[in-house]
């Protein structure tokens, strides 16, 4: 990213702090429940489609708010996993897309801060980027700066952060500790998994980041940095 990108994703990060489901999946979002099965907590999620421009380019694009389950050894709900995804519409071949695996450092932090801070579609909009307030109410405008032009975005929160959380026969030690929570979100990127990926993550997060590497997949995948995304981006 060249300065002018990093100074604006910067200036927006600071100027996040209590950004709600409403700034990434808008006012307009319609509850849309899957199926359940018996003996399974019910899952949500919440889709919205949208307009934007994207490294010069305008998209079509899907944003979905939704609940994915995850089950133990033996297949019992243990978990939700709740996650953010814009996915471009129009694609003539999907399974040829990229799709980045976001997620924030932690432990115990949800993805919101690099979500609507850095790499969202919607960011938050300070009225001085140079000072912005720490003191809402906070304004969203268009993310030019995100990388939807090129693939689509899954932001994870992961369990104990955000809406993500055990259910069932799930304990917190089978999710709190940085070997149970790369299995977790490996488990999640598993299950939600169906295109090529690239994982984003940021300072502690490499052990969630290098799980999914152990895990069996159909699909290829590997990992990036951002100067490798604005090397693939250019």
């Amino acid at each position: 990213m060249n300065s002018t990108r990093v100074s604006y994703a910067v200036s927006a990060l600071l100027a996040l702090g209590a950004a709600t489901l409403a700034h990434a999946v808008g006012a307009t979002a319609s509850a849309a429940p899957p199926p359940q099965e018996e003996g399974q907590p019910r899952l949500r999620s919440f889709v919205t489609t949208h307009t934007g421009v994207f490294g010069g380019t305008t998209i079509n694009y899907v944003a979905t708010a939704a609940d994915t389950l995850l089950t133990d050894s033996h297949g019992n709900p243990n978990a939700v996993v709740f996650s953010f995804s814009y996915t471009r519409q129009g694609v003539k071949d999907a399974t040829s897309r990229p799709v980045l695996f976001v997620f924030n450092g932690g432990p115990g932090s949800a993805s919101l801060w690099i979500h609507m801070g850095i790499l969202g579609p919607r960011r938050i909009a300070p009225d001085d980027p140079a000072h912005p307030t720490t003191v809402g109410p906070f304004h969203t405008s268009d993310n030019t700066l995100s990388p939807l032009d090129i693939a689509d975005l899954v932001f994870i929160d992961p369990i104990g952060t955000g809406f993500s959380h055990g259910v069932g026969g799930g304990k917190p030690e089978e999710f709190y500790g940085v070997n149970e929570d790369a299995r977790a979100t490996a488990d999640f990127i598993v299950a939600w998994l169906t295109k090529t990926t690239v994982g984003i993550h940021r300072n502690t997060c490499w052990a969630r980041a290098t799980a999914p590497r152990g895990r069996r997949c159909s699909r290829r995948r590997w990992r990036a940095d951002h100067s490798e995304v604005a090397r693939y981006r250019a």
